[in-house]
Order: C-alpha cells, then structure tokens, then sequence
C-alpha cells in the first residue's frame, strides 16, 4: 500500500473538482504528492513516495530531496572525532558531522593517548584489557594486567603463573619441587643462582653457595671442596709423595696442587698443560731444594696463561742455564716466590773447543732463566742472592781464545721472551767470569787471548728479548771477574804476563733487547747500566735507599718510614687500597700468607 504525502493530498481536495483529482493522482506514481519529472513535476523519483521536494534528507546515499545533493545536512547525521595516532580510536575536542567517517576520523572518543598508537581503548589479545587499561602486551592474551588469582600480582606485574595465588614475585620459594614460585625465572633447582643445579639429581654440592659447583676455581687449604670433586685439591704429601707427582695428575684439570709447608727435595717440571700449584704454608715455611742438580722449577711448552705457580722458596738449583726458575716456550704467572741461592753454572777447559781456536763457557739466568716463545709474567717476587758463573781454564801451544760469559745473575730474558716483572725485588745476585791458563807463543807471535765478560748481575734482556719492569728494588747487585791468562815463549815463564780482556758492565740492567722501566728504585748496584741510559729521574724511577726491614736476614718488607712506601705506580693500588709501594710486598697481591 502506497501512503501519500497527506498534507498535500488535503490541500489538492480543496482546490480540485472530482475529475481533475482523479487526473492527477493517476500521474503521481508514488502518491507522495508530486509529479515525476515525467509528467512536468520535480520529483526527481516519482517510484520513492519518500524523495521529493523538501523531504527530509537522511544518511541513506541518495537524494532525498531532490535538490541535486546526496546527504546533505541529513537528520541523522553523527559526530566523527579525529584520531591522531591511527589506532582507531580518537578524543573528543576535533569533532567533524557527517553520514561517513572523513579521513583522519573515527567513531569513538575513549582514547588514552592519541599521540601513542600503542595505547588504545580496543582489547585487542581478547584477554579482557586494554593498553589503555594497563595491558602490558596486548597482543599476547597471556600478558595481562588483570590481576586473577588475587594475589596483588597481575601477568603484566610479573606473575608468571596468575592461577595460583602461591606463585607471584617476591613468594618464598619452595627448593626443588618443580615450581617456580617467586616468579625470577630461575631454576627450581638452582638455590644459590650459580648456575649448576642441587638437590637430588643435581650436580652441586652445596647449593647454598654459590661459590661452590663444578667447574668453579678451587683454592688450596681453605676446607671447600669448591668445584665438587669431592677433594679440596690435590694435597701434598697427605695424597701425593712428591710435588711432581701431583703436578702430573693435575695437568689440563681443575684441581689445584696443593702443597702444604715442608722441605721438599726434589725438581720439578710443569709442562704439557695448565696446572695451579699452591705452597699453602707460603714461602717462610714452603721450599723446594733442587738439590744443585739441575733447575729446581721448569716451565716447558703447554703451561700456557692459566698455570699459576706461587708460594714457595726456591733454592739449591743449579744448572747451565737457569738454576733456580727456568721457563722456556711457556707463560705461567709466577706470584709470592722467594728464589734465592740458585747458581747458573758453566766451564771450560782443553778438551772443550767448541770450535778450532777457541773454548767457551757461557752460564745465564742464576736465577731466574726465560727464553724461547715465553710470556710469563712475575708478581711479588724475590730473587736474591743468586750466582750466575762461566770459567774457563787452558794450557795451549797453539792458537786459543777463551771466552767465559755470564749473564743475568738474577734474571736472563732470552731471545723472543716477552717478560712482566711487578712488584719484584732483585737483591744481592752476582755475575761472574773468570779465564785462567796459560797460551805459549808460537814463534815468537802470541795468537790467542782471554776474555772475560759478566753481564746483567740484576737483570739482562738478550737481543730479541724485551721485560716490562713495574715497582722493582734492584740493589745491591754485583759484578766480578778473575782473568789471568799468561803468555811464555820457549817453555819458561820468565817472560809471561797477563794477557786478557775484560769487560764487565750492568750490575742492575744491562739490555740488548728491549726494556720499559717504571716506578722501580735503582741502588748501589755496580756499573749499573749498560745498553740502556740511567732511567732514574724520569717514569717514577728513584734511585734512593729502599729502607728494607733487614736486608742481611733477606727481610725485604718495607720500614715504615722508607721513601718507597706509596710510591709505586699510582694506577696500582695495595691490597689496602692506597697507592701501591714498590718492592716485593706492594701491589694487590701484597699479601703473602
């Protein structure tokens, strides 16, 4: 049933007769009481009894009062709010009517922030809040801010399980029974945090420390069984007779030698592997006699940077090259060592011509010897008192040079070794040569002569060799020669005479390689320098009474008025946090016990 526009229809029963009411009705098809364009009217769709001239306009996508506009100022026209940030939703203040949304708008005003597209009014995980709301992850509908087990935590506020009000941050924790109830995502079975898991089925002895677990460093004599190997080291003599002995069955391990205060007589090798060997006791009361046979410690290839050798006196070493300390084509770190008596040794006479004409002897490293592909490096050491010696002795009719060379009275840095000496005292060593006999002339023509050369009494750094030296005392450190070889024509010795050449230079330093010196105190050492200036006046270096305690008793601690107290390098600091000292009891590791 078509309804006709009524107002209309009641005007046009006033003003038309019967017929020409029935005429005109005829020709409005939509009765809604204007004619179609069709029949000479304006409505512009005579089929719509709702579009004519003047209806109303609505929201709908056509022109309903056919004024040649669609939508218009339409009654149901609704408000848009400008969305900044694109996430949808907008705020109320920039507001546009209109049937559709124009760009930049949209139907609601709840947004939190419309300059954050990632806070929005929308759920968009479905977990029941927004980012508006607090939602800390609203595309994970496990991340919530809802708090639902009611334990003051939310997921959002770390409770990793919200279905349990026994399980939230901060919850005591329950050791090892599989939940995770203060929420720190750590290991149920991980009390002490180390890393390593205890309790039953678990690898750490004691998971209350954390200091405790496999694979953690072990220290000597403390009573911990620190990496759970159910030992606290290899212990000497309680579990090895010898210190070789244990050394072999800790190489490449994590078990520390340990070896507690005695004499032990013995000389030891470490190579092949990293080791840790501890004199537990210290050096007062833990020494190690070479027995002058041979060098007391060597160090061959495979003691790489993690082998650490400390504690302990070395004496009685003996040997060509090195006789307390040998290190060659390794590069331990060397700490609280106190080598003193030691001897490099060597000699010569008639039935040893190492080439035609000429018999040599050369001893180096009294003390302490390092060559080859080596980087060792020496803290809080003492070397004192060592010998380096050569001596060579002939009778000859013939042409004969004799050489006697000794080096390094306390330290020899050989060709390629890259040495760091900190906190070390070299006290009291001694270089010597001596060439003795006796060469006829042939002719009446002397061809041959003696040659006697100690070098580096305190140290020598060979050519290719280099030693960076920190907070050393170098005192007292001596050097001497006995030359007397004679000349004799016709077999008597009324007309012999000394005919000899020596040479002997650098009671502290005498350098062919290379050296950096810092902070060290240079005393009372004979002919100190040779192949390097005088460093005292520049880097720290003195050249001043060290003050020791009792040098004579090799008491080499510092009195407390010494001038080398607080003097060391300033970027190293003692033990009690103050400016380092130099000498052998300064520096970090100053504490030797």
């Amino acid at each position: 049933m078509t309804l006709l526009h009524l107002p209309l229809i009641a005007s046009l029963s006033c003003l038309l007769g019967p017929a020409e009411r029935a005429a005109w009705l005829t020709s409005d098809e939509d009765r809604d009481g204007f004619l179609g364009v069709e029949e000479g009217g304006d409505d512009c769709d005579d089929l719509d009894p709702l579009v004519f001239v003047g209806a109303p306009e609505y929201c709908n996508g056509q022109d309903d009062d056919c004024d040649d506009a669609v939508d218009e100022d339409a009654l149901d026209e609704v408000m848009w709010f400008v969305d900044a940030d694109g996430d949808g939703a907008g705020v109320a203040g920039d507001v546009e009517v209109a049937c559709t949304a124009p760009d930049g708008y949209v139907a609601s005003s709840n947004d939190c922030d419309d300059s954050d597209a990632a806070l929005t009014p929308h759920d968009v995980d479905g977990d029941g809040s927004t980012s508006c709301d607090g939602d800390c992850d609203d595309s994970d509908a496990t991340m919530s801010n809802r708090d639902e087990d009611g334990d003051g935590f939310s997921t959002c506020a770390g409770d990793c399980d919200d279905t349990r009000d026994d399980v939230a941050p901060g919850a005591l924790e329950i050791w090892y029974d599989g939940v995770d109830q203060d929420c720190d995502g750590g290991s149920d079975g991980d009390q002490d945090g180390d890393g390593v898991d205890g309790g039953s089925g678990g690898d750490d002895c004691d998971d209350s420390d954390a200091e405790v677990h496999p694979g953690a460093a072990e220290a000597c004599g403390d009573g911990v069984d620190a990496n759970c190997s159910g030992s606290d080291g290899l212990e000497v003599p309680d579990a090895f007779g010898t210190i070789q002995d244990a050394v072999d069955a800790a190489l490449g391990g994590t078990e520390p030698v340990c070896v507690w205060g005695g004499v032990y007589f013995e000389s030891v090798v470490v190579e092949g592997g990293d080791v840790v060997v501890v004199g537990v006791a210290g050096p007062d009361d833990t020494v190690i006699d070479g027995g002058e046979d041979g060098v007391t410690v060597s160090f061959g290839e495979g003691a790489g940077d993690e082998t650490l050798f400390g504690g302990f006196t070395l004496v009685g070493g003996q040997s060509e090259t090195g006789g307390g300390l040998s290190v060659v084509d390794a590069s331990p770190t060397l700490r609280h060592l106190v080598v003193v008596d030691n001897v490099a040794q060597a000699s010569a006479s008639n039935s040893d011509l190492y080439w035609s004409g000429t018999l040599m002897a050369e001893a180096v490293g009294g003390g302490v010897y390092i060559a080859g592909d080596s980087a060792p490096r020496l803290e809080n050491v003492v070397i004192a008192g060592n010998r380096v010696e050569a001596s060579v002795s002939a009778i000859s009719e013939t042409e004969l040079h004799l050489h006697a060379d000794a080096y390094g009275g306390g330290l020899y840095v050989g060709d390629d070794a890259e040495v760091v000496a900190v906190n070390v005292v070299l006290y009291g060593n001694q270089a010597h040569a001596s060439t003795v006999g006796t060469i006829y002339c042939q002719d009446g023509v002397f061809t041959g002569r003696g040659y006697a050369t100690p070098l580096g009494a305190g140290v020598y750094v060979s050519e290719g060799g280099s030693l960076e030296l920190v907070n050393a005392v170098v005192a007292a450190n001596t050097l001497s020669t006995d030359t007397s070889v004679a000349r004799s024509c016709d077999g008597f010795a009324s007309g012999s005479s000394v005919y000899d050449y020596d040479y002997d230079a650098g009671g502290a330093l005498s350098v062919a390689g290379s050296i950096d010196v810092s902070y060290s105190d240079f005393w009372e050492n004979a002919s100190s320098f040779d192949g390097v200036s005088d460093p005292t006046g520049s880097d720290g270096n003195v050249a001043v009474d060290p003050g020791f305690v009792d040098d004579e008793a090799r008491d080499f601690t510092l009195q407390g008025g010494s001038e080398l107290v607080d003097a060391g390098d300033p970027a190293i600091e003692d033990a009690d946090g103050s400016r380092s000292d130099m000498g052998a009891y300064g520096g970090p590791e100053a504490r030797w016990e």
